[in-house]
């Protein structure tokens, strides 16, 4: 058993350097906090690999620790995905202010573009538009 623990820690340990480094998933955080939990299970696995061989953990200190080491995970997911939260509505706002600008260009480019054909049809005559069509 001792083995498998130590294989467990090992396992935890290359799980966070592989989120780390590798970012396997899209948002910062949600690496950031698989990266922690991996770490918390280490943790968790050398705790228990502790207990079994040594007397490590028969006090309430310690058994303390333990416990806030596999629960620790909870508050710092939370607070990650408040801001995660909030930064994807400031990207929401920020996309949705760019598309309202698109729109506005786009019907200014339009109107443009049909006072310029007005111009030019004007301009050229009764036969303005035909000679544009057979110069294309």
């Amino acid at each position: 058993k001792t083995l498998a623990g130590l294989i467990g820690i090992l396992m935890a340990f290359l799980s966070c350097i592989l989120f780390e480094k590798g970012q396997p998933f899209h948002i910062a955080s949600s690496n950031t906090a698989a990266a922690f939990a991996s770490l918390a299970l280490s943790a968790s696995y050398a705790c228990g690999v502790l207990l079994m061989n040594t007397t490590y953990g028969e006090d309430w200190v310690s058994g303390t620790i333990i416990c806030m080491a596999n629960v620790a995970i909870l508050p710092l997911g939370y607070v990650m995905a408040s801001r995660d939260a909030s930064s994807k509505a400031q990207e929401q706002e920020v996309r949705h202010r760019l598309y309202s600008k698109l729109g506005h260009a786009q019907v200014e480019d339009r109107r443009n573009y049909d006072v310029a054909w007005e111009g030019y049809v004007n301009h050229g005559g009764e036969g303005a538009e035909q000679t544009l069509y057979e110069n294309l």
